[in-house]
């Protein structure tokens, strides 16, 4: 999620469930083919689900891989950062 989060930066969640979701907000979610949790922000609702992207596109695996999330995805909205001492 460069630049928006950097390496040793700790994101503040609070549980998703089930609240009005709104494009640009930032989620923490699940690998929709893996077993592993991804921060993710909302570009747009499709399908039933979200389109979910990266801020940083050249290495960001999100929707243009592996297509819209189903909001049953998304564990968590981040409300706020915690930047690294370094």
């Amino acid at each position: 999620m460069l630049p928006a989060l950097k390496p040793g930066d700790r994101v503040i969640a609070i549980p998703y469930r089930g609240e009005q979701l709104q494009s640009g907000a930032v989620v923490v979610m699940t690998h929709p083919n893996q077993v592993k949790l991804m921060i993710k922000r909302l570009s747009a609702p499709c399908n039933g689900g979200w389109w979910v992207l990266g801020d940083n596109p050249a290495s960001s695996s999100d929707s243009r891989q592996f297509g819209p999330i189903a909001a049953t995805a998304i564990r968590a909205i981040a409300t706020a950062v915690v930047p690294s001492k370094n």
